[in-house]
């Protein structure tokens, strides 16, 4: 199956920043990077195995122009093609020789950092002579796991140096754990054929690996699950089982008839699905004698899906039956998703040597389009041998047979070969003299398949080599459309095409191809399949290329045989990137003092002081003028950034990125801590002195150092290098959604949980907790259903504040809760039940709505559930359990979780729903919708701070998530911008009344049982911030190193978040506070609901940390059951509750006139609390007549001084007062004037000729009388 040659080994990595002696065309420069992720960790990118890198850097415009970087060479001479593919984290490039040794080079220079060399420890046992294939290793955690023999291994990625705890010594021999079960004397597995050839794939703490390299008498492949931290096996699954205890014996053991029962190795990776919880193998040739295996010969020649838990069979497909050609499935079966007639289907896709590609639904393993089981020849010259009478054959939609890969019937075979041989079609049994195709080598051989989600092309590398054809092998390489079957495009060129593919945002798909003499590493338009690009590597390529990024340039590496190096830099080029990094340097210092207000500096008696940065500034000028006189081209216009790419060359970018980055985040840390307490200061360290006015100088100061990073480094993150780790985990590539089941969980948690710490409110569910917000909330939600039927246009024209109109834009509108509540309030339902319902389902909404963002961010289902505890029950919903609005802000991780998915996959429909979602949060709180949306922004920068900038596929998504939200908050805030001209807007010492200050992050909700009104002072609810101490230490736990780079973009964003909840007292509310939309805002304090996202979000990242730590599955569970259950009881609520009543008064029913205006009296006047006007309201919802009473947000500028005029009814001046507005009828409570006041204002009434008495009527609170305004 293997190439075997005598070749050097070496690895190469083409750049687009080409050397110095290979100049890119004047004024052009490389694009920037648009990845993900910069790292390629698994053996083909990802669980999936798609091998699409988002990186576009190198791209269709200048592919041209790539050249030979570096080149690392080993010297050990196998005699085997080199097959690895390279692996890269962290800067670190990984590679391995044939027999498995480990080198780790630096990936952007190429010199070597360490090597482990593991020939020794292979041992006997193999045939003298023969060496092993190996391709490779994959990297999680900071660990190096690969494969050497019979043997896995686990080395230190910094170091080389084995894991303790991984077995012994960092080598698991777990083919001989799995072999002493059934054959005790074993002592070397190699004895028996087994070995590994490919690396393992790693997911969630476990190994997943299989067997075996030759094929000689070998009773079945085996699939071994390995514990990664301790080597051990966890399951394992025998691809050809051997009696009734192997599983899967009920299906393939009657398929073996005659005692042969061999073969069934395992060439490559397996794939995951962890969704799903599925591993997908595909499983090598059968082997021995084919007449004593009479049947299909289950489960060779197939891809299988086991249970990633146990290794269960979940099903299987046959590629081909009762295999006598070597038609091995050898490569790993890639995964996607795509949309076949109208629907979304989860696919799989494996070429196979046979030269036919298989497309199957991954949930089943049935064929997505037709596979027909058509006649095949069954002469045979063999005794005994009976050929299977059937192959399967993949069809188009449309009903044709699909293209092969390669042909599969001899082409170009030469007059000479043709004159002695004899033609057959595919599955002809073997005979003699025959010329056969696809021969023995492919077909698809182990090359992996790549898949593009821009193109929605799959792309397979194979082999048109027949068997007996007497000439040399050539490559295919062909573009498929998955969704129909059908060959977009496909290209031919000389050499075996065994290597596979990997395609990339730039639009290009790079694949190598050759012989052991010669060869060329190929670029095709990914679209169209146009040749742009070829590379002469002196000798054919045999393994997978690479992509990936380091220091902001993209590389493509490969393993081949020979590479050459380019010439260094000439002495005027170092000449120019010393003065340029001088010019930097001083650059940066003159912005620093400019921006600090002057710095001091005492060196003994001699001070030296610089009040601004212009001596810097001039210097700085100068050099570059010097600069410039010396080495002139490229010209001033290109050569800045040009130059500070260059820096790269002399300088080690990791510590100068670094330092700068480090700059930066000490910048922004020091300005958020000035803000969290409060003022400016000053530092002073020996005899160093800066003054740090408040206000925004460091952010600005820490933007102009980010702004030259971002030049000098172009394409890499600020935060990057501050990163330890990349994990592969660390960003999801599509962000799917929970499964069903995940659903379910997620719903019996968060549903159970909020039961329990709400059950006084479940237990009395028509009490509210005051009689405040509560019935204000439940008035906008009868409003809406009243008026919507009656007079859609006039809905903003509430029956409040009457003769005023668009009241009901006097504070957040709460539209969508009105209209989820209405079709419940038309049918009857009590208003308080309504409420009560829209709140507890706030709440497991939130949770839930939490769990499949962290879900789909971290790929853990328990830290996503803690996630959505900590959300779900953040003490600031309590503090706010009175605001129905602000508890639905469940909209927001739906929303997040679409735009990260369209940032990731350029996802439209994930961008019309990220901005739907917006908009959805915005109509149920206009406070959250408008503080959510500014968040977002920055949880976007800082996504592509970190992973890069999104693809162009992604823009337009982008754009329509934009589009969405402006257009809805346009049309909402109608009302809104007109009411300004009336109202005004909040005056700065309201808002900053309403602002918090550090310490409120340290008062705990008077609603917490736990901790109550024992954590630090308070000044009102709406600064009770503490989140609890569960969740800032699962927070805390998230940052610990090594750092995810998700837990960083959103710690970024959360302490985005904390600074503009401290409004005037912070930074950012500052500036936003100068936007008109923002000073409409009365309390910038209620940006802790932002917070206390994406603090949910860190917790869930920490909790995953912890179980990761722990290792253990069980022991990791019963640990994210611990946190659960103790985030419940940190914030678990007190909550005081008072019965509402289930009716008006009956005093309104003595209004004739449903038109007639009536005011409630008393009205409230200087210090009284407001609490009366939003009974008023709730009565209002029982006779809907317009009322002169209110309780809003804003109130007219009439309302207060009415209340202090009717503090004399009845006198005809407060008479006066009402009939100017309208008023008609009054309504006397003697619940809220007190019993004497009552009876004073009664008897004062029956003096005053001009009120009329109408009725009296008695309830709760006491006796109603009913007055009408004589006119």
């Amino acid at each position: 199956m293997d190439q075997k040659c005598s070749v050097l080994f070496s690895v190469a990595a083409v750049s687009a920043v080409l050397a110095s002696s290979v100049p890119a065309p004047r004024g052009q420069q490389p694009r920037p990077n648009a990845a993900t992720s910069a790292n390629w960790p698994l053996h083909n990118l990802d669980l999936a195995g798609s091998r699409f890198s988002a990186l576009d850097q190198i791209n269709t415009s200048n592919v041209k122009l790539l050249g030979p970087r570096w080149l690392f060479q080993h010297g050990v001479i196998d005699g085997v093609s080199n097959q690895t593919t390279p692996v890269i984290a962290d800067g670190t490039l990984y590679v391995t020789d044939s027999r498995g040794s480990v080198y780790a080079v630096d990936a952007a220079d190429g010199h070597l950092l360490w090597t482990y060399d593991v020939t020794t420890a292979i041992g006997g046992g193999a045939k003298d002579g023969y060496v092993f294939r190996n391709r490779g290793v994959c990297y999680a955690n900071g660990v190096i796991y690969g494969a050497a023999g019979s043997f896995l291994l686990a080395l230190d990625a910094k170091t080389g140096k084995p894991m303790p705890g991984f077995g012994k010594n960092g080598h698991a021999h777990v083919i001989l754990d799995v072999l002493n079960v059934r054959y005790p004397d074993v002592t070397s597995p190699i004895t028996l054929g087994y070995w590994f050839t490919t690396a393992p794939q790693v997911y969630d703490g476990v190994l997943y690996i299989g067997s075996t390299r030759s094929e000689s008498h070998i009773p079945g492949g085996h699939v071994i699950a390995v514990d990664a931290k301790t080597g051990k096996v966890l399951w394992h699954f025998n691809t050809i089982p051997q009696d009734e205890n192997d599983q899967g014996w009920a299906v393939a053991g009657p398929t073996w008839v005659g005692g042969e029962r061999n073969g069934g190795g395992i060439w490559e990776t397996p794939s995951i699905d962890a969704d799903l919880g599925l591993l997908y193998v595909a499983v090598g040739n059968p082997f021995g004698d084919s007449t004593k295996r009479i049947g299909t010969n289950l489960f060779t020649d197939s891809i299988i899906a086991l249970t990633l838990g146990s290794g269960t069979l979940k099903w299987h497909f046959q590629q081909t039956h009762h295999d006598v050609w070597d038609y091995d499935s050898a490569n790993q079966p890639i995964l996607f998703d795509m949309e076949v007639r109208g629907q979304k289907v989860k696919a799989l896709a494996e070429a196979s040597k046979n030269g036919y590609l298989y497309i199957l639904n991954r949930e089943t393993g049935q064929p997505i389009h037709p596979i027909k089981e058509m006649p095949v020849p069954t002469e045979t010259t063999r005794s005994g041998e009976q050929p299977w009478p059937t192959q399967p054959i993949p069809y188009t939609a449309a009903g044709q047979p699909m293209r092969p890969v390669s042909p599969v019937f001899p082409v170009n075979i030469p007059p000479e070969r043709l004159a002695s041989g004899k033609l057959v079609p595919i599955f002809t049994p073997p005979g003699p003299n025959q010329i056969r195709a696809p021969g023995t080598e492919g077909g698809a051989n182990y090359g992996p398949i790549s898949y593009s989600p821009q193109t929605g092309l799959l792309y397979v590398a194979a082999v048109d080599s027949p068997s007996g054809a007497g000439r040399p092998a050539r490559g295919y390489f062909s573009a498929f459309d998955p969704s129909t079957g059908e060959l977009v495009w496909q290209r031919d060129f000389d050499g075996h095409g065994q290597a596979g593919s990997v395609v990339t945002a730039g639009g290009l798909v790079f694949v190598g191809a050759g012989s052991n003499i010669a060869g060329y590493f190929f670029a095709y338009d990914a679209k169209s399949g146009e040749l742009l690009w070829k590379f002469n590597t002196g000798a054919g390529i045999f393994a997978s290329p690479s992509v990936y990024m380091v220091n902001g340039e993209q590389f493509v590496a490969d393993a081949k045989p020979f590479c050459v190096l380019r010439v260094s830099p000439l002495m005027r080029d170092r000449f120019a990137l010393v003065a340029d990094f001088v010019f930097l340097v001083l650059a940066g210092v003159a912005a620093f003092i400019s921006m600090a207000g002057g710095v001091s500096w005492h060196i003994g008696s001699l001070r030296v002081t610089a009040g601004s940065g212009t001596r810097a500034a001039a210097l700085a000028g100068i050099v570059l003028v010097v600069r410039h006189a010396v080495v002139r081209h490229p010209s001033l216009a290109a050569r800045l950034l040009i130059t500070l790419q260059r820096v790269k060359a002399l300088v080690r970018i990791r510590r100068l990125a670094a330092a700068a980055d480090l700059v930066v985040v000490s910048l922004v840390a020091a300005q958020f801590l000035i803000d969290l307490v409060g003022g400016g200061g000053e530092s002073q360290a020996g005899g160093f002195h800066v003054l740090i006015p408040g206000g925004t100088y460091l952010v600005l100061a820490a933007l102009a150092v980010w702004l030259l990073r971002r030049a000098a480094f172009k394409g890499s993150s600020p935060l990057k290098l501050l990163l330890s780790r990349r994990h592969e985990h660390a960003w999801p590539a599509a962000f799917g959604w929970p499964s069903r089941r995940e659903w379910l969980l997620a719903f019996v948690v968060v549903g159970g949980a909020t039961v329990l710490l709400l059950h006084q409110q479940v237990l009395a569910f028509t009490s509210v907790p005051d009689l405040g917000d509560p019935l204000f909330s439940m008035w906008r939600l009868a409003w809406v259903a009243h008026q919507l039927p009656r007079d859609p246009l006039h809905l903003f024209d509430a029956n409040i504040f009457h003769p005023a109109v668009r009241t009901l834009a006097y504070s957040d509108a709460m539209l969508l809760p009105g209209l989820i509540a209405a079709p419940a309030l038309w049918l009857g339902a009590p208003l308080a039940v309504v409420y009560t319902s829209l709140m507890l389902f706030s709440f497991v909404a939130a949770g839930l709505a939490m769990f499949a963002l962290a879900r789909a961010i971290s790929g853990h289902v328990g830290g996503a559930l803690i996630a959505g505890l900590v959300f779900a029950f953040d003490p600031f919903r309590f503090s706010h359990y009175s605001h129905l609005e602000l508890e639905f802000s469940f909209w927001m991780p739906l929303a997040a979780l679409c735009v990260l998915r369209t940032l990731a996959t350029g996802d439209r429909g994930a961008g019309v729903l990220a901005g739907a979602l917006v908009a959805l949060q915005g109509l149920s709180s206009l406070y959250l919708g408008a503080y959510f949306a500014l968040s977002l922004t920055v949880l976007v920068q800082c996504r592509i701070g970190v992973f890069g900038r999104p693809t162009r596929r992604a823009l337009v998504p982008l754009g329509v998530v934009v589009l969405i939200g402006t257009a809805t908050a346009a049309l909402v805030t109608i009302p809104y911008w007109a009411n300004r001209s009336t109202l005004g807007e909040r005056s700065v010492d309201e808002i900053r009344a309403y602002s918090a200050r550090g310490r409120d992050y340290l008062t705990a909700s008077r609603r917490s049982a736990l901790y109550g009104m024992r954590l630090f002072e308070r000044e009102g609810g709406e600064r009770e911030l503490f989140p609890g101490t569960a969740p800032l230490l699962l927070g805390a736990a998230a940052l610990l190193p090594p750092l995810e780079p998700a837990a960083v973009v959103v710690a970024v964003t959360l302490a985005t978040s904390v600074d503009a909840s401290l409004g005037l007292n912070g930074t950012i509310y500052s500036w936003l506070h100068k936007l008109p939309p923002f000073r409409g805002f009365r309390a910038p304090a209620r940006f802790r609901a932002i917070a206390g996202l994406y603090l949910a979000l860190l917790a869930g990242v920490g909790a995953v940390a912890i179980a990761r730590r722990i290792g253990s599955v069980w022991r990791s569970r019963a640990t994210l059951w611990a946190i659960g259950l103790a985030v419940l009881v940190d914030v678990h609520p007190a909550i005081e509750l008072q019965p509402l009543w289930n009716h008006a008064p009956g005093i309104y029913k003595y209004v004739p006139d449903p038109r007639s205006v009536l005011a409630d009296l008393p009205l409230p006047w200087g210090q009284d609390a407001f609490w009366h006007d939003p009974v008023y309201m709730y009565f209002a919802t029982f006779h809907w007549h317009p009322i002169v009473n209110g309780s809003s947000g804003f109130a007219p500028a009439w309302y207060e001084p009415l209340g202090a005029i009717a503090r004399d009814f009845p006198s005809d001046a407060t008479l006066d007062a009402f009939r100017e507005l309208g008023t008609e009828y009054f309504v006397l409570h003697e619940g809220y004037y007190g019993t004497a006041m009552f009876r004073r204002v009664v008897g004062d009434v029956g003096l005053q000729a001009r009120l009329e008495f109408v009725a009296t009527s008695s309830w709760e609170e006491g006796e109603c009388r009913l007055y009408r305004l004589r006119r």
